[in-house]
């Protein structure tokens, strides 16, 4: 399943605690130019973001959240360089690294960081494959997410 639309899911949005202020406020993908097609030559970007740490430094003194999330098989970006850049932000646990579920199975691990009005909450994603995500999707349409 595609991040936006999973992240556009009314059930989604409640777990992850989005505000109703929110509501008409959907997520899309970062950039929809981008795309990969096999056996043809790779598109890349024109701009390159070699890190967001500096924004994230930014934000943490700011009065908002933040939620930062990989996928737990991710080989590019493992989810363990994603945690030690949040380390380096220098931020409180608030709450320790702990499972998340969907449907009474874990679906990934989350922690969450604090530094007063900022909250920043990490969480890994497990990995699915899209006919099997499809077919979940089909068995808990109204089953909701707890974190």
């Amino acid at each position: 399943m595609y991040p936006s639309v999973w992240a556009n899911r009314r059930d989604v949005r409640e777990a992850l605690h989005i505000r109703e202020v929110f509501n008409e406020t959907k997520w899309v993908p970062c950039n929809e130019s981008l795309q990969f097609y096999y056996n043809k030559e790779a598109i890349s970007y024109t701009h390159d973001v070699r890190s967001s740490l500096a924004y994230h430094r930014h934000l943490a003194n700011r009065n908002c959240r933040a939620l930062v999330y990989s996928g737990d098989h991710d080989m590019t970006v493992s989810y363990i360089s994603t945690l030690n850049w949040i380390k380096s932000l220098n931020l409180l646990v608030v709450k320790d690294w702990r499972p998340w579920f969907v449907n009474k199975q874990v679906a990934g691990y989350t922690m969450r960081y604090s530094n007063y009005d900022y909250s920043l909450t990490f969480a890994t994603i497990k990995v699915i494959n899209i006919s099997s995500q499809l077919l979940l999707e089909r068995k808990q349409r109204h089953t909701p997410y707890t974190t």
